[in-house]
């Protein structure tokens, strides 16, 4: 680039800033202790996502101590914390399975229909019937090809 003013050269430079990626990375290292990733390098430290990682450690039952220990020391350093895992959790593979939220047929059909919450929905189709849905189906269907 040019300052057009002053006629002369300006040099931009890029700066990327390398993730660590948290299952293949943060929560791995910790589990199988290959390699200790704040000490080698201390600039990680500030990539290094608490909360996260205590949620993962919290679905495992073997795990679920030290997680809440950690959620009660949540004031800690992120080093701290990592070295509490990295020193207190004994290696092991953890394959820990995320709660997801569950997918409920029609939801959204019935939200647009009453004008209410997912939650309030959500106790609409306990009580609407097959037949009834599929009203609210066809008076909704606003025409077009359907996919």
């Amino acid at each position: 680039m040019f300052d057009i003013a002053n006629k002369k050269k300006i040099e931009i430079v890029e700066y990327k800033v390398e993730t660590i990626d948290l299952f293949t990375g943060w929560i791995a290292s910790l589990n199988n202790k290959n390699s200790n990733i704040i000490d080698e390098d201390p600039d990680s430290e500030s990539k290094y996502v608490p909360f996260i990682v205590n949620k993962n450690f919290s679905f495992s039952i073997e795990t679920i101590l030290e997680a809440n220990m950690m959620n009660m020391n949540a004031h800690l350093e992120n080093k701290l914390q990592y070295d509490f895992y990295w020193y207190v959790l004994p290696k092991n593979k953890r394959f820990n399975k995320w709660v997801r939220k569950e997918e409920t047929e029609n939801l959204d059909i019935v939200k647009q229909y009453f004008k209410c919450s997912s939650k309030k929905a959500l106790q609409y189709l306990k009580i609407l019937k097959d037949e009834d849905i599929n009203k609210i189906k066809s008076m909704m269907n606003k025409g077009g090809i359907t996919k």
